[in-house]
């Protein structure tokens, strides 16, 4: 089977594979996902894609050197909400998951490429 190479990859189609490998049954089928994943990416997105994949924000030699905090990002997500923070503490732990109540209050545009975080950052 071919699959069409990413030069350019949304933000939520990686935040798809990745809610796929949550959801997947075992580690080779985990693993699967990821390598068609990788597969299927090129250049800097491969490189984003790889350093996304293994929990880095930023690259390695600027890793520590953001000051930002989970405090930092759900006051930020608070605002975005026009909700108190605390509100956003309650949801996060009911969810157990940050990226899912910041994604609630996402306008819905999906502009992101993932190579572009990585650039900014």
């Amino acid at each position: 089977m071919k699959f069409a190479c990413f030069t350019y990859m949304k933000f939520s189609e990686l935040a798809n594979v990745y809610d796929e490998i949550g959801k997947a049954r075992n580690d080779s089928a985990r693993v699967k996902l990821l390598v068609d994943t990788f597969k299927r990416s090129s250049g800097d997105t491969l490189k984003a894609v790889a350093h996304f994949s293994f929990g880095e924000l930023v690259p390695p030699e600027l890793n520590g050197q953001l000051g930002i905090g989970p405090g930092a990002i759900r006051k930020e997500i608070a605002e975005l909400a026009d909700k108190d923070a605390s509100e956003i503490d309650d949801e996060v732990r009911e969810t157990g998951d940050m990226s899912e109540v910041a994604a609630q209050y996402g306008d819905g545009k999906d502009t992101l490429n993932v190579d572009e975080p990585w650039h900014l950052l």
